[in-house]
């Protein structure tokens, strides 16, 4: 009986693609070999190519020899062997930036700073099937946060390519602003700096030792996070709540008695704040500098204050106020 044999023949599998600055090639009677610096690593590669490997120089066929030290290319690799090499004025590599937003508009879109000017404050679309590497494995887009220092592979514009690194750091401090939204924040003090970090999708938080989420959180409370670069994984969160404070020598900016506020700026540890203080008649005792208890409305802008209250849901409520002479 005769039979068909199939043979499939197939062309070197592509395992994977890589980009980097071309070196050097040497050539002799058995193979070709070519030199490399990987983008990802750093790492100075130096790679056998297969018998019939292709070059592509500006999408037409080329020839090894159009490969010059310092040309960027995109070099396809099979069982440790070069089976493809690509170069195209219209891949690029960014180095050293920083992440600085990442949002949609048409596309998703991240925003970069640099220290070289031509780059900072850059906005790349990125490529539908992006790859994205961050801490040396390979990771999604949602595990790259503001302020990664990010190496960046373009192709016609867009990115392909994104290996990222990331800091861990302790930080302690208390809640100075909150923001709830699709892309939510705090606002924290450290070190007498106010500090933005964004809040990681699948934070772990907790308030007063329990299960918590931002909706709980109040300005004033204290709070302790892990944060990677500037974005906070863990939140442990402890509340102010009925928690005495006070202003010594501050000055009163503005003054409105029928919602029952001033705001008074002063010095502390040598920096400039600026508190937004509550109080209402029957509630705040209010004395001048003679010692008479007098009313809310004696307070006047210019006046300078100690103020003496407590913490409740993370306003400053006065409970007295000493008025000094201007």
């Amino acid at each position: 009986n005769d039979k068909a044999v199939f043979a499939d023949i197939l062309s070197e599998s592509t395992d994977k693609k890589v980009y980097g600055t071309f070196k050097s090639f040497a050539k002799d009677a058995d193979k070709t070999t070519v030199e490399f610096i990987e983008n990802e690593t750093g790492e100075i590669m130096n790679l056998e190519c297969v018998d019939g490997f292709t070059v592509t120089v500006d999408g037409q066929e080329s020839d090894i020899d159009k490969c010059k030290d310092g040309d960027v290319v995109a070099v396809e690799i099979s069982d440790d062997k070069i089976v493809g090499i690509t170069i195209d004025k219209n891949i690029k590599i960014i180095d050293g930036a920083y992440i600085e937003e990442i949002g949609i508009s048409k596309d998703l879109v991240i925003k970069i700073s640099h220290s070289d000017e031509k780059y900072d404050g850059m906005k790349l679309d990125l490529a539908k099937d992006v790859e994205v590497v961050k801490n040396g494995k390979a990771a999604e887009l949602s595990d790259i946060y503001r302020g990664d220092r990010v190496n960046i592979i373009t192709e016609d514009g867009y990115v392909k390519k994104m290996t990222a690194t990331s800091n861990k750091e302790a930080v302690n401090g208390v809640i100075k602003e909150i923001h709830i939204s699709t892309a939510p924040y705090v606002v924290v003090e450290v070190n007498n700096k106010d500090v933005k970090y964004d809040i990681s999708k699948t934070a772990k938080m907790t308030k007063d030792g329990k299960e918590a989420a931002i909706y709980d959180f109040r300005i004033r409370d204290t709070i302790a996070l892990v944060a990677e670069s500037m974005t906070a994984t863990e939140l442990e969160v402890t509340s102010s709540q009925g928690i005495a404070d006070s202003i010594t020598a501050g000055q009163v900016e503005a003054v409105n008695i029928s919602y029952g506020f001033i705001n008074v700026s002063y010095s502390e540890d040598g920096v400039a704040k600026n508190e937004t203080v509550y109080c209402k008649d029957g509630t705040t005792t209010v004395i001048n500098a003679s010692g008479k208890t007098v009313k809310l409305s004696d307070i006047e802008v210019g006046s300078k204050l100690t103020i003496r209250g407590t913490i409740d849901n993370g306003d400053f409520v006065a409970s007295v106020i000493l008025i000094e002479d201007k």
